[in-house]
């Protein structure tokens, strides 16, 4: 799969209301504005944002240029902000990543 054919998988949904929700509870509560690529915010109804929130914020979509997808949300007055981008989930995880790739480079030695 390719990043920038995110929106395609049946799966893709799911994993942004994860990434949401995620950036939510790093976040404190009250009005909070997602930052995602174009097309993003049609993946999640209605029932699926108040699950996000449940009652703790409010989500405002704002369509943006997020390298490599993903999305970023930040409070109203952009003073704080949890970037949940593919490519700085990968920054944050680089170090399971190489674990991970270690193994698999491993296993496949006969």
């Amino acid at each position: 799969m390719q990043l920038n054919e995110f929106q395609a998988i049946p799966e893709a949904g799911g994993i942004l209301r994860g990434l949401i929700e995620e950036a939510v509870r790093a976040l404190p509560p009250g009005p909070l504005r997602v930052r995602a690529p174009q097309g993003y915010a049609q993946l999640l109804d209605e029932e699926a944002l108040t699950r996000i929130c449940r009652d703790q914020c409010t989500l405002q979509f704002e369509v943006d240029a997020v390298p490599g997808g993903g999305v970023i949300v930040e409070t109203i007055d952009g003073r704080l902000r949890f970037d949940n981008s593919f490519g700085e989930r990968l920054r944050r995880k680089r170090h399971e990543v190489r674990r991970l790739l270690g193994q698999i480079l491993i296993s496949e030695v006969d």
